[in-house]
């Protein structure tokens, strides 16, 4: 954009004199000194663009909140309210000003850029587990606490308000409602209560119900910390079983009468009992019998999670596909039961389609809404670029996983030396089988590519992706060897920060195998050489636990693709196994399901052709590395 189309700008005029809107800037618009990039979004009572500092076109983004309305008073409390309250999980404010659009003056709000999805598009494209939800409700309700210590309320908490970030943390946004102690009072403060009515509490919903019926006559209702931890508990029980809460309540004559709440186990056997404890004492029905605070709830949470069982691992909801396309919507309203005034069974029975269709129209929208792979893919692929920059070669921890790994052979040498020097053992043959891999149901018949497995087969496949532990050499039975090795088993080797853990438990990976027929036509349809390779998430169970690293097992594997490579895309799942003995992780992947749900057989190894080393800080049973990695495409398994 030219100079005199910039300075145009600052008066409320555009390139060619067109008069400027506070509601859609274009880019490239100065706002003070503030210059826009792109449009956000808009909100109650203003619209918010992405901008830099003028003149630094690869600079720093911020999100600039600017007011629709000229003088809004709103803005003005916004920035004292974000000014006093500075948690990790809040939006930071950078400044605030005036800017004149011709005439008039709007205020507006400088603010920390946050890339990331709404709590509500991310469970969408996820299909989180338990721990994961109750991650970011231990997170929201610190930085809740933290606002309530300095008196301080958001009053619009909803999942459309909370932001989760690449690494999986949370922000607060949009406290353009909020509320302090010693603010101002301002005028629609006083008539109506501020937030989301799907979120009230049922004391507000009596409020403004009576406030309807007798304008005027009713005291400004004053909204409670009591009121906002409802609004958090409407929020994460949608997270949790997919629909909001009902209410709860009916007013047919005073007093209220709670219906109270069922289970959230009736709705989701998926959740864990504590967390639905947690959820429920939030959505209770008199303020007195939800927590005091959320501080202390969120502690709760902690402790729940620190007891947590495999049960907080899986996702929440199961895999549906989408709804049939030959549904039998018409049928399902040809029947209208009871009875019915006469002229109305026409009119009836319109109603009753009408109603089935949107029922319909719903549940296809909620059976998408358990998977969306490519839309993780695509914000884990900024993550990760964000993250490694150049690839592997920046990787901070890169230099330090050197020393480590030459300390790890050389520790190595020495556990073979002591193993061939120990008394009446005998060390292991080379080229003698360990354990025997278990064959999967594509060997005996494999689909091509863009051919999807027989439900069976696709049954029986995911059912031995399970791999047994596997079963131990018997090298000697005598009990003066099994001691020996038994004390092995035990031992470890420390090498810096690192131990290792030479035993001879260890899950052990399977003889080398040439890669099945079926897998190598399916990767040659692909365009997939051998050797080649592309980005992975390493476990799309823990998408953002840590911008750097997470924690592997031994066991089975599911990956996410970050990049494509030949005809495979970005977005794919990766179905495989993890060894992490002697000091490396190696893997093996033999399905891929893509993100238009054709599943087909690969050949694909974790990392290189020999896996990769343990990080610092790794031990036996729980090994660290990069949360992005890489696969190799290989025609037989090393």
């Amino acid at each position: 954009m030219s100079r005199d189309s910039l300075e145009a700008g600052r008066f409320g005029l555009g390139a060619g004199h067109v008069l400027l809107s506070a509601e859609w800037l274009p880019p490239g618009t100065r706002v003070e000194r503030w210059e826009v990039v792109g449009r956000l979004g808009a909100g109650g009572y203003g619209t918010t663009y992405s901008v830099r500092r003028a003149g630094r076109a690869r600079g720093r983004l911020y999100a600039l909140k600017l007011s629709r309305r000229p003088g809004e008073r709103w803005f003005a409390r916004e920035a004292a309210l974000l000014a006093r309250v500075r948690h990790r999980a809040v939006v930071r404010l950078i400044t605030h000003g005036i800017w004149r659009l011709g005439p008039v003056e709007h205020p507006y709000l400088v603010m920390e850029y946050v890339e990331g999805e709404s709590l509500y598009e991310w469970a969408l494209a996820r299909n989180p587990t338990a721990r994961q939800v109750a991650l970011l409700l231990a997170q929201v309700l610190e930085a809740l606490a933290a606002a309530h210590a300095r008196g301080a309320m958001h009053r619009d908490f909803k999942g459309d308000n909370v932001q989760v970030t690449l690494d999986g943390k949370v922000k607060l946004l949009d406290w353009g409602a909020g509320w302090y102690a010693g603010a101002p009072t301002l005028t629609q403060t006083a008539r109506l209560p501020p937030g989301s009515p799907r979120y009230y509490s049922p004391q507000l919903l009596r409020w403004r119900a009576s406030a309807e019926r007798r304008p005027g006559a009713l005291e400004p209702y004053t909204y409670s910390v009591a009121d906002e931890m409802y609004a958090v508990g409407v929020t994460f029980y949608r997270l949790l079983v997919d629909q909001y809460p009902a209410l709860p309540w009916l007013v047919p004559i005073e007093p209220l009468v709670s219906q109270g709440l069922g289970s959230l186990k009736d709705l989701n056997p998926r959740v864990p009992t504590l967390l639905e404890s947690i959820i429920l004492r939030l959505l209770a029905f008199a303020p007195e019998q939800r927590p005091e605070g959320t501080a202390s709830v969120a502690r709760e949470v902690r402790r729940a999670l620190a007891v947590a069982d495999a049960a907080w691992e899986a996702p929440l909801f199961g895999w549906r596909e989408r709804t049939s396309s030959g549904s039998r919507t018409t049928l399902e309203a040809a029947e209208a039961k009871g009875p019915v005034m006469p002229g109305q069974e026409v009119a009836l029975r319109e109603a009753r389609a009408r109603h089935v269709e949107e029922v319909h129209r719903l549940r296809e929208v909620r059976e998408l809404r358990q998977r969306d792979p490519a839309k993780v893919a695509e914000v884990e692929a900024r993550a990760f670029r964000a993250a490694r920059g150049g690839g592997w070669r920046s990787h901070p921890l890169r230099w330090a996983v050197v020393p480590v790994l030459l300390a790890g052979l050389l520790l190595a040498g020495l556990a073979s030396w002591r193993l061939e020097h120990v008394p009446g053992v005998v060390a292991p043959v080379p080229g003698v089988q360990q354990m025997a891999p278990s064959p999967g149901p594509y060997q005996a018949r494999a689909p091509l590519a863009g051919e999807a497995l027989p439900p069976a087969l696709f049954q029986q496949e995911k059912e031995d992706m399970t791999l047994r532990a596997p079963r131990q050499a018997a090298v000697n039975s005598s009990p003066v060897r099994a001691g020996a090795l038994g004390k092995l088993k035990r031992c470890t080797l420390a090498a810096g920060a690192v131990a290792f853990t030479a035993c001879a438990g260890a899950q052990i990976r399977p003889d080398p195998t040439r890669c099945p027929e079926g897998a190598l036509e399916a990767m040659r349809k692909l365009s997939m050489n051998e050797t080649g390779s592309a980005s992975i998430l390493t476990d799309i169970n823990q998408p953002g636990n840590n911008s750097e690293e997470l924690i592997v097992r031994d066991g089975p594997i599911v990956s996410l693709t970050v990049e494509s490579y030949g005809d495979l895309p970005t977005g794919t799942r990766l179905y495989g196994q993890l060894w992490t003995g002697g000091g490396r992780v190696t893997g093996r992947y033999t399905r891929a399901e893509l993100p238009d749900r054709r599943v087909i057989p690969v050949c694909l190894v974790y990392g290189n052709l020999d896996g990769g080393e343990w990080l610092p800080g790794s031990k036996a049973g729980a090994v660290r590395m990069p949360r992005t990695w890489a696969y190799r495409v290989v025609h037989a398994f090393p």
